[in-house]
């Protein structure tokens, strides 16, 4: 009998957490994008904000370090359609990206009807 030494390599493949209650909170036509970090994010991780459709040719990318964003300069187009999604970026690192379908006229809350 011969006996070989295996060597293990242990390989750790770094992923970033993905962002969660990703929630698009809009009254009276002002959006406001908030999420939470994942669990176990790592300090210094920055947020990539894509926000697509509503006859935009590519999406808008924001980069950011903070986990709320006005986005209402952005979404102009009341009637439109958006999907707005976020990353975690860490070390060049990305995380899956959680997304919304969002419509300012259909998902917007009213403050005249808001206490009725």
């Amino acid at each position: 009998l011969t006996h070989r030494n295996m060597n293990t390599v242990c390989v750790m493949v770094i992923s970033v957490p993905a962002p969660r209650n990703v929630t698009i909170q809009s009254v009276d036509f002002e959006h406001i994008l908030k999420w939470d970090p994942g669990p176990r994010t790592p300090p210094g991780t920055m947020y990539r904000v894509n926000v697509s459709g509503s006859g935009r040719k590519s999406g808008l990318l924001l980069l950011t370090n903070v986990t709320v964003i006005n986005l209402t300069d952005v979404l102009k187009d009341e009637y439109g359609e958006y999907q707005i999604s976020v990353q975690a970026l860490y070390k060049g690192k990305l995380s899956s990206a959680p997304f919304k379908i969002f419509s300012p006229w259909r998902d917007s809350e009213f403050a005249l009807f808001s206490g009725l």
